[in-house]
């Protein structure tokens, strides 16, 4: 049998996890000074088989086709996930197939969404635009959707087995080093860093495993969902040709997204897989308990969620599980997106 890497406690009031499976025993170290971060997990499956590639659009990190093992509990709270090449022994597994996440946020040019080292990012344009501007490029572009984030953050809490991402990496440049401040950094800032994960000191501009800004910087749109109003299902879908701004063709999931609050467990629903959003909140003024990050359930249905700390916020409340929403037409200074390539 393949190995499999997990954790388990993710709607417990703790942000530590427990390692599982093949998992247990591994670590992580994170070199404070230079921003490097050693972890056993680039050695391993699927980490150790994500590819860099470049494209006409610009780079990208192409994940392998994977499994994932989800256990759920009566209130469809995620409890524990792994990750495999293939699935064995108990549990419910779920395919996804390979795909491509943009390594820096999106820029445009020529009308067309890119993910390239060097530039300003896209700011101030509307959700709607910034889909266009992705399938500009051809098919299987599409911008940043709800499905691969998932895949990502799964991934994310399987190797630093923490729900509090900024206890790894804060992502954002706000009184960061001497000349941080509010200021949106180029891209490519971490271009520099040593190790795939990890971040440069100056500003704290970060990466996971070579995608930049995964949190920090800009807030990015995320396709693929509209936000309903509190005590209503999310309204979803994996398909970028239904993506849109209002929940036509969408499916609802099977739980109802909760009141404004600290997210205490992600919801999942097997007719919609890796379509997960926050099932349950709570108040933690603190930010200690749970995943450590908020969530905001703005105005009437149906809204475009964003996600991620933009510069000029300092807030604890604001990390890789962040969650907002606002109007679709909305196209703030703060909110960005990037770029992604699906395989047909």
């Amino acid at each position: 049998a393949e190995p499999i890497y997990g954790v388990s406690g993710l709607c417990s009031s703790s942000p530590s996890l427990t390692r599982t499976d093949d998992a247990v025993g591994m670590d992580y170290s994170i070199n404070s000074s230079s921003g490097a971060i050693a972890s056993d997990f680039n050695e391993v499956f699927p980490w150790n088989e994500a590819e860099v590639i470049t494209d006409t659009a610009g780079k990208f990190l192409l994940l392998p086709e994977m499994y994932f093992r989800v256990g759920v509990n009566a209130s469809n709270q995620i409890t524990d996930i792994a990750v495999s090449k293939a699935p064995s022994g108990n549990g419910n597994w779920y395919h996804v197939d390979s795909f491509a996440y943009g390594c820096y946020g999106a820029s445009v040019s020529n009308n067309k969404m890119q993910s390239v080292s060097g530039v300003t990012r896209q700011n101030a344009t509307t959700r709607t635009a910034l889909r266009d501007y992705a399938s500009n490029n051809g098919s299987g572009y599409c911008q940043l959707d709800l499905y691969h984030r998932t895949v990502l953050d799964f991934l994310w809490l399987i190797e630093w087995a923490t729900k509090n991402s900024q206890s790894i990496m804060t992502g954002r440049i706000y009184g960061s080093g001497t000349v941080g401040n509010s200021n949106v950094r180029q891209t490519g800032g971490t271009d520099s860093v040593a190790t795939p994960s990890g971040f440069e000191t100056d500003y704290a501009q970060m990466r996971y495993h070579y995608i930049e800004d995964y949190v920090g910087n800009l807030a990015e749109f995320v396709d693929g969902i509209c936000m309903p109003n509190s005590g209503s299902p999310y309204k979803v879908t994996a398909d970028p040709s239904k993506f849109s701004d209002t929940p036509t063709n969408m499916n609802s999931t099977a739980y109802n997204a909760p009141n404004t609050g600290w997210i205490y467990a992600l919801g999942w629903d097997a007719d919609n897989p890796f379509l997960v959003m926050p099932v349950t909140t709570g108040n933690d003024a603190s930010a200690t308990t749970g995943f450590c990050d908020y969530m905001y359930i703005n105005g009437s249905s149906y809204n475009a969620l964003y996600i991620g700390a933009r510069s000029s916020d300092a807030e604890e409340k604001k990390g890789v599980f962040y969650r907002d929403s606002y109007n679709a037409s909305a196209a703030f200074y703060f909110q960005g997106a990037r770029l992604m390539y699906i395989p047909s």
